[in-house]
């Protein structure tokens, strides 16, 4: 097989009774155009539609025979995952509904399709080669998949059939769920597209195969992505911790929980007392923990609850932590978490976070409090984002930029041999040749973050970005960093968030499917490592070889995971 690799330059759902269904495997296709039979008098359909792997960005400007898949095509499906396809549907008449149906076997389980119409959003600026966006470095990203500015299809709006068309070229995808306990074999499914008089019908095949992707849990890759609270109620007028807004937040731990999170991030959240005294909103933070339980989640990040001035490290009260005042509020806040810890069962559960990204000037001030961590919260693992490596022993799960792992990657398989963990993270960066979830970059990086993890054992993911909105992300995506504004320092096309706001509920994007595509690999390549590490090894490098070498081509990838389903096959 001729595979090309990239290179780096020198620089370095609807929420629980929506499914959101996305395919794995290779994807051929047994597509049959019965325009003549089945449109009145013989004549053919007006429009045109077409299969399109889900892979494989699309553009409103689109055109079928430049991203059409070849046929035959057929679905390749592990058991307990989702089968899925995008279809690109042309030459419509505006302002006519489009009816899309999927009429599947009896043998499929009732209420298991999802249809979504893809919205296009905006890229008004690249994002830049060493980091951000082009305007940021002012330097050419030769490694993105489109020049800005552009549009890309990346939001996933659930519909039940129908979706209203106001231009020429509409985008659908739909995506089945294949139940665990199904049994190996080809199933057939049937897609039809109406327009007015006029019906496009198309035959697939699903082949499900005998390796089942586990529930996620405790053995699961961890996974988290930040979310905000207030944003969850983005276009509504409900307030936060009113009825609406913890029915809100469990549509979005249903989400969380499809795109394979098994971790969550807890703000700490306190009341002070008239006396002062800061208080954990102990019944606030544990209505939270059960809604996230419920879905599935097994792991807890408690949110950093200091902050920096100088060198130091400063409590909620405003105290350098070693300060008297600071170090008896300090140890009053993890006592308090001790009990509630206790009194919530989350011994083994649960991560802290102390300060995000601490620089080296806060070091002996970060060692001083992870040392009380470590005593007052036995058990409790300290998780940090960063690249401080002047921590060792008080970082029990090390998490750098994916680039920063791999720059240094001596340092940290040395914190895995002695007994850490390691995770990679990104935000805002890495950029260029990099793998992120950026939306100018191909849907096949996000997939790889998986099978990094699979290569390095690193055994987490985590970004900061699940529904951080600064402006309308429909209709701008490249904002002012926060604390940076009106300068060069912007948050980069899409890395503030990969799910979108939809009417009281969040909706998913093509990234997130992109990014559970390869969390799913994750957990097939770790099977299949264990029967057989050498030719897991193997299977891996035919696509990913380190985080800013890998193979771009889809159809590559397909054929890579299909033999990774066939492995399994065989070892059953």
């Amino acid at each position: 097989m001729n595979i090309n690799f990239t290179h780096s330059l020198p620089y370095g759902h609807a929420a629980a009774d929506k499914l959101h269904l996305s395919s794995l495997g290779r994807i051929s296709l047994i597509l049959v155009m019965l325009f003549g039979a089945l449109t009145p008098s013989g004549a053919s359909a007006g429009f045109r539609a077409a299969f399109v792997d889900e892979l494989t960005p699309l553009y409103p400007d689109s055109r079928i025979n430049e991203v059409a898949l070849q046929e035959p095509i057929v679905l390749d499906a592990a058991r307990g995952t989702f089968a899925g396809v995008h279809i690109l549907v042309t030459d419509l008449r505006p302002n006519e509904p489009l009816n899309v149906e999927v009429r599947k076997s009896k043998r499929w389980p009732s209420e298991s399709v999802g249809i979504y119409q893809l919205l296009s959003v905006p890229v008004e600026i690249n994002s830049g080669l060493l980091s951000r966006t082009e305007k940021w470095d002012g330097q050419f990203n030769p490694y993105v998949i489109r020049r800005a500015p552009f549009r890309v299809y990346d939001v996933m709006k659930p519909i039940k059939s129908r979706i209203d068309v106001d231009d020429s070229v509409a985008a659908i995808a739909f995506e089945v769920k294949v139940p665990r306990d199904m049994e190996p074999g080809e199933y057939g499914l049937e897609v039809i597209l109406r327009a007015d008089t006029e019906r496009i019908v198309r035959h697939l095949t699903i082949r499900v195969h005998s390796a089942v992707v586990p529930q996620i849990g405790k053995n699961t890759m961890c996974y988290t992505c930040w979310f905000s609270e207030k944003n969850m109620l983005w276009g509504t007028h409900d307030t936060l911790w009113s009825a609406a807004y913890w029915r809100i937040l469990n549509r979005y731990a249903s989400l969380m929980a499809l795109g394979r999170q098994n971790t969550f991030r807890l703000p700490l959240d306190f009341g002070s007392t008239s006396s002062g005294q800061y208080l954990l909103d102990t019944a606030r933070m544990g209505r939270t923990i059960s809604i996230f339980q419920k879905h599935g989640f097994y792991y807890v990040e408690g949110g950093p609850f200091l902050t920096s001035k100088g060198n130091h490290l400063i409590t909620g009260g405003g105290f350098p932590v070693r300060n008297s005042r600071g170090t008896a509020e300090l140890v009053s806040t993890l006592d308090q978490l001790h009990d509630f810890i206790e009194r919530e069962h989350l011994e083994g559960r649960w991560f802290q976070h102390i300060q995000d990204e601490p620089g080296p000037n806060l070091d002996s001030d970060y060692i001083f409090v992870a040392r009380l961590i470590h005593e007052k919260l036995p058990g409790v693992r300290v998780l940090e984002a960063g690249d401080n490596r002047d921590l060792v022993g008080a970082i029990d799960v090390w998490c750098p930029t994916d680039d920063q792992y791999q720059e240094h990657r001596e340092f940290y398989m040395g914190r895995q041999n002695d007994g850490n963990e390691c995770w990679v993270y990104t935000c805002l960066t890495p950029t260029g040749p990099w793998i992120n979830r950026l939306l100018d970059m191909e849907r096949l990086r996000p997939v790889y973050i998986g099978w990094g993890a699979a290569l390095f054992g690193t055994s987490g993911f985590l970004h900061w970005g699940l529904n951080q909105y600064y402006a309308n992300p429909f209709k701008q995506s490249v904002v002012d960093h926060p604390d940076a504004p009106h300068t060069n320092d912007q948050l980069p096309a899409g890395d503030p968030y990969i799910v979108y706001p939809g009417p009281g509920e969040p909706w998913p994007s093509v990234r997130f499917e992109a990014l559970r595509i390869g969390l799913e690999d994750r957990e097939l390549l770790r099977q299949l490592d264990e029967k057989d590490p050498k030719l897991c090894r193997m299977i891996i490098q035919q696509v990913f070889r380190s985080y800013d070498e890998y193979n771009k081509s889809v159809k590559v990838y397909r054929a890579t995971k299909l033999r990774l389903l066939d492995a399994l096959d065989s070892a059953e």
